[in-house]
């Protein structure tokens, strides 16, 4: 997560700063549809996995909540500060090159804060633990045999979990 997000902030400034001072054509063409094209593939489906990484099943629900509703606020509020700005100048490449130095500024700041965050796991259990790359999922993983018992819950009919760990226990005691 760390390391393709600071590839994302970065490679997403440099594209965007292209994009602000350009005066070919081939610049705008090569980096709108391959520069910023990577620098997003490598952010933003990460940004979805990291939500699932830094939360248990606890606050998943709520951290996914979060997440989708910034996205949204933000969504929401760029269109009329993409308006203020071009009415705030005179000529209309003025003002999207200001708009797209502006973004530049935002992706560098991405990049700085992904160079800050720690990669971890949050086990089901709400325990932080340094990430290993190829370590089972932590969400599945316990002390004896890799299976959470929290992940065993059905629906009632109102709708209520309601968990089936005496069941899964018996069970997995059996089965050993």
């Amino acid at each position: 997560v760390r390391k393709s997000m600071i590839i994302a902030g970065f490679l997403g400034a440099i594209a965007r700063f292209i994009l602000a001072t350009a005066d070919q054509r081939w610049h705008l063409y090569v980096t709108i549809f391959a520069i910023l094209p990577l620098a997003q593939s490598l952010g933003i489906p990460v940004m979805t996995i990291a939500v699932k990484r830094y939360t248990n099943q606890e606050t998943r629900s709520a951290a996914f909540g979060l997440f989708y509703s910034a996205m949204n606020v933000a969504a929401l509020i760029a269109g009329p500060m993409t308006d203020v700005v071009m009415a705030s100048f005179d000529s209309e490449i003025v003002a999207l090159r200001t708009i797209m130095m502006v973004t530049c500024g935002v992706s560098v700041l991405e990049g700085v804060v992904a160079c800050v965050v720690r990669e971890i796991d949050v086990d089901a259990h709400g325990v932080v633990r340094p990430f290993v790359a190829g370590r089972a999922n932590p969400q599945l993983s316990s002390d004896t045999n890799n299976t959470d018992d929290s992940t065993m819950t059905t629906m009632n009919s109102n709708g209520n979990s309601s968990q089936l760990k005496t069941v899964w226990v018996a069970l997995k005691q059996k089965a050993l």
